[in-house]
């Protein structure tokens, strides 16, 4: 029953928890969709030309400027230039990547195009001259950005639900209280009748070292005078009979009678 009732309760200071969150974490999410939704808006322009104002060959040579940077500790990210309404970069970084465990770790090298409208959206360069970067940049404008505004959308409609549920959830009681009420009143009364049959055991042991005092007192009481007769007895068996007490010869009788 304590268990049922700490587990309850610890569940229902972490919903009133995720309710002080909750509205915080909405609203950046909202934030998020507006920003991804009005990229989606020039992104769907920008997949629909023909051609962007980048080739391979200037990307590959900016990617190529970009990792020799890194490896000198310059700037590791150059701006291409602007496409719509978006800023075009190549990035490079080292990443510490874990293969099966945090103590198996390796640095690699990571160059990224980087596309910056009201938010940020990336992906993978290729640094072989022959890698088609400029379909990847164009993906980034046909699938990853309008990608973006579904899983924003979905974010904000995933965490409004989960407020809603957490607020009707927050009030409802333990569905265990009925059946934790009814078995603390058997306690109750199992406690009480425990404590009856203790009391009446102990009124019983009293009464029998009473009893058993008052046996033994009685015992030795009578053993004392049985004691205090034979001692009597052997005292007066011992003691010399006087001449008071020597009985009268038949003589003196005889004379006392006539006279």
């Amino acid at each position: 029953m304590i268990m049922l009732k700490r587990e309850w309760g610890n569940e229902k200071a972490m919903i009133r928890e995720e309710l002080e969150r909750l509205p915080g974490k909405i609203e950046i999410a909202k934030a998020n969709f507006e920003k991804a939704k009005a990229d989606n808006i020039e992104a769907k322009k920008v997949a629909a030309l023909e051609e962007l104002p980048f080739d391979n060959k200037r990307l590959h040579a900016e990617i190529t400027r970009v990792v020799a940077n890194l490896k000198k500790g310059s700037n590791s990210e150059i701006s291409i230039g602007a496409v719509g309404g978006f800023n075009v970069s190549v990035k490079a970084v080292e990443e510490v990547r874990s293969n099966f465990s945090l103590l198996d770790t390796t640095t690699e090298l990571a160059v990224k195009i980087v596309v910056r409208g009201e938010a940020e959206y990336s992906c993978e360069a290729g640094r072989n001259e022959t890698d088609n970067n400029v379909v990847r940049l164009k993906n980034v404008f046909a699938s990853i950005i309008p990608k973006r505004e579904e899983s924003t959308a979905n974010e904000v409609t995933r965490l409004t639900q989960n407020f809603e549920q957490a607020k009707s959830q927050v009030d409802i009681p333990c569905e265990y209280d009925e059946k934790i009420a009814e078995l603390e009143k058997t306690m109750e009364e199992l406690n009480a009748k425990l404590s009856g049959v203790t009391e009446q055991e102990d009124v019983i042991a009293d009464d029998d070292d009473l009893d058993v005092s008052k046996s033994g007192k009685s015992e030795k009481s009578a053993k004392e005078n049985t004691e205090h007769k034979e001692i009597h007895e052997a005292d007066n068996a011992q003691q010399p009979v006087s001449e008071k007490d020597e009985p009268d010869s038949p003589e003196i009788q005889k004379r006392g009678r006539v006279a």
